[in-house]
């Protein structure tokens, strides 16, 4: 994955051509994430008292995190190591917190663990990883090569608001014959993909393997409606189900199928969609300034990310121990190909494309941002921290 790009002495971030001072490189990776959470959280006080009495007391916060962070007050690299010490050590107010300082652990809101389940197995064409010249109808008849075996993903998110699944995975179901389209639309779901479920992968052995269960699932975030990230949905009818109204919008299409979804297996009458509609974000999250804040804590945000499917969504994962994840669903098979802009040859290729460069300067942004993608083998590893 790149970094951001930085000036030659490293101390400025540059973002489309402007330059940003770096935060501090010096600062440990704990106290660097309790900071920038803090942050994030007065910049969403600023939106939320803009124009009132409290707007001051707002941008102070801003500027007490910032300077912390080195990125504002005396430039860190003017600073003896001892000042440098002092200045990220010393509290920060919080907002909410009656005037406490960081370091009071309650007053800020928590992702305790973020795990990642294999839930089915997937084989696709090669085009399908990294489209090509040709057209998709082309490799779809013609392609004899499949990928190895890749892990179908869903990502566990324990929050101090509760326990939120991103997708759910393949359903044992769909080996069943009849579960796909009949005729030519069948045909090319066949030719696109193989897929296989054992026992082990099923989603409530996976969830078990953690310590968790269904009914412990109290949110779904759905980065987009095909089978192998909708296909366990039914299992939790109780959860809230998070959508893009964008997506949702694809069920009402003459034929959903002709778009990956299945309608009668991804939207069962047991499960109660929650259309997501981005709306502007107090503060943009790299170039994003629309998304979904889940609890208003900025440690979950959705952001829009479509293109694989019209209305697929990425979901930004704040760790208060570890660096930042995004999980982006199909936007890529692999996170190495983000950075020239290689997208998988199946969707609109020129939003594709939007979304990547999007993504690309988020991570530019965000310090140690990982991408986390739905079929790539080390997502785990990735998320554990023994992934790059």
């Amino acid at each position: 994955m790149s970094e951001p790009e930085r000036t030659p002495d490293g101390r400025y971030v540059v973002i489309d051509g402007r330059r940003w001072r770096a935060t501090d490189p010096a600062i440990p990776e704990e106290r660097r994430a309790e900071l920038t959470r803090i942050l994030m959280a007065w910049r969403r006080e600023v939106g939320r008292t803009k124009g009132t009495d409290e707007e001051a007391a707002s941008r102070a916060g801003v500027q007490a995190a910032k300077v912390a962070l080195g990125e504002r007050g005396t430039p860190w690299w003017e600073q003896s190591d001892a000042e440098r010490e002092e200045r990220w050590s010393a509290g920060v107010p919080v907002p909410g917190a009656g005037g406490g300082y960081s370091g009071q652990d309650e007053q800020v809101p928590r992702v305790s663990r973020v795990s990642v389940l294999q839930v089915g197995r997937v084989r696709v064409r090669p085009d399908n990883v990294a489209g090509t010249w040709r057209p998709m109808l082309w490799w779809t008849a013609f392609s004899r090569s499949w990928t190895p075996w890749l892990p179908v993903n869903v990502v566990v998110v324990e929050h101090d608001e509760g326990v939120l699944l991103v997708d759910t995975g393949q359903s044992p179901a769909s080996l069943v014959p009849g579960y796909h389209p009949g005729g030519v639309l069948g045909w090319a779901y066949r030719r696109q993909a193989e897929f296989d479920v054992d026992a082990a992968d099923h989603l409530p052995a996976r969830l078990a393997g953690i310590g968790l269960s269904l009914s412990d699932v109290d949110t779904v975030v759905l980065t987009h409606l095909h089978q192998d990230h909708a296909g366990n949905i039914g299992l939790l009818p109780h959860a809230r189900v998070l959508v893009s109204s964008d997506e949702l919008a694809l069920l009402e299409e003459k034929q959903p199928a002709a778009h990956g979804v299945m309608p009668e297996h991804v939207a069962p009458p047991s499960v109660t969609f929650t259309p997501v509609v981005p709306a502007p974000l107090p503060a943009p999250h790299g170039p994003f300034t629309t998304g979904t804040d889940l609890y208003d804590d900025g440690t979950l945000v959705l952001l829009p990310t479509p293109g694989h499917s019209r209305g697929s969504q990425s979901l930004l994962v704040r760790r208060p121990d570890a660096d930042p994840l995004l999980v982006v669903g199909d936007l890529t098979y692999d996170p190495a190909l983000l950075a020239d802009e290689r997208v998988p040859g199946t969707g609109a290729t020129a939003q594709q494309r939007a979304s990547t460069r999007a993504v690309n300067g988020l991570v530019a942004a965000e310090p140690g941002l990982r991408v986390v993608a739905a079929h790539d083998p080390g997502a785990a590893a990735l998320v554990a921290g023994a992934g790059s």
